[in-house]
């Protein structure tokens, strides 16, 4: 019983954010089963497996506040060698938006300040001028170009 009462409070220590999923072969004894069941209740979980894995018993469970973003599990029985079955389940995540392109109006630029700057550009930081590696001296010299630009 010690290890299982030391992952529950791992559990009830955890910082449940949305999108969490927690998966695996939860055979707890009786005495610990309902501090468990407080703890998905308590932190708007759902236990997704409705068909047995083991036996006639559901011990490996999909826990998660990711609603419709994942899909109903599917049971199988086991690939290898094991008194547990197969599950499967679908988690549907949208890509990230793209990333905002910034465009600059060249037409309202200053060409004669721009161009009094990058004569006087002197890089400082960390440019390695004692290799003269061009790459530190190119992305100094864009960096104050971003400068200036802004």
């Amino acid at each position: 019983q010690e290890p299982h009462s030391a992952f529950l409070k791992t559990l009830e220590d955890m910082n449940v954010s949305q999108n969490t999923i927690i998966l695996g072969d939860f055979n707890y004894p009786n005495t610990l089963a309902q501090r468990f069941l407080e703890f998905i209740n308590s932190n708007a979980l759902e236990q997704l497996v409705t068909s047995p894995t083991r036996g006639d018993n559901i011990l490996d469970l999909i826990i998660t506040n990711m609603g419709t973003k994942c899909s109903t599990p599917e049971v199988y029985p086991s690939l290898v060698r094991s008194d547990h079955k197969l599950i499967t389940l679908d988690i549907h995540i949208p890509p990230p938006p793209p990333a905002q392109k910034t465009t600059v109006n060249f037409s309202k630029a200053d060409f004669t300040l721009l161009k009094t700057e990058m004569v006087s550009f002197k890089p400082t930081g960390p440019v390695d001028t004692t290799s003269h590696n061009a790459e530190s001296f190119t992305n100094a010299f864009y960096g104050h170009l971003q400068e200036c630009m802004d």
